[in-house]
């Protein structure tokens, strides 16, 4: 039996108590592989501006972010990297990369930057913090199940 190689692993974070499970679980999964990157990534939703309100072209970036959520979204990522850090045995051969990115869709921008970063799998809580938060199996970890190439592991 061949034993898929995990050494690029991508945690979605919101910093809800299930995702800091996942971000817990994730820690494990780089420290026994051994060498492993991993990245911590926040998703800031900004939403599409109705088109006959937009009076320049729609770009999504931190810059568009309110100070106070850029500085939330920071320390959640901030957060996240430093817990897997310090959960790992193999500190030198384990990198931790912490990202923000704004998007209209959390569950888009996941899938996107997993596969432009050669994502091995996706390690992710079950329910994030959502305003419906709780109803069956979250949305976005819905989506990332159907849409993702690579492995999704789902942490309660």
């Amino acid at each position: 039996m061949l034993t898929p190689c995990i050494s690029r692993v991508l945690v979605p974070t919101d910093g809800s108590e299930t995702a800091r499970r996942a971000v817990d679980f994730a820690a494990g999964v780089a420290d026994r592989r051994g060498k492993a990157e991993v990245f911590v990534l926040y998703v800031a939703y900004l939403p599409r501006p109705l088109p006959r309100m937009a009076s320049t072209p729609y770009r999504q970036t931190i810059e568009h972010l309110l100070p106070e959520e850029r500085e939330e979204a920071q320390t959640i990522v901030d957060l996240a990297a430093a817990r897997i850090k310090a959960l790992s045995t193999k500190k030198p051969d384990i990198t931790v990369t912490p990202v923000i990115a704004v998007h209209e869709s959390p569950a888009k921008a996941i899938l996107e930057f997993a596969e432009q970063n050669e994502i091995d799998i996706i390690v992710m809580g079950s329910r994030g913090l959502g305003e419906i938060a709780g109803i069956f199996l979250g949305s976005v970890s819905h989506k990332i199940i159907q849409g993702a190439r690579c492995p999704v592991l789902i942490v309660k």
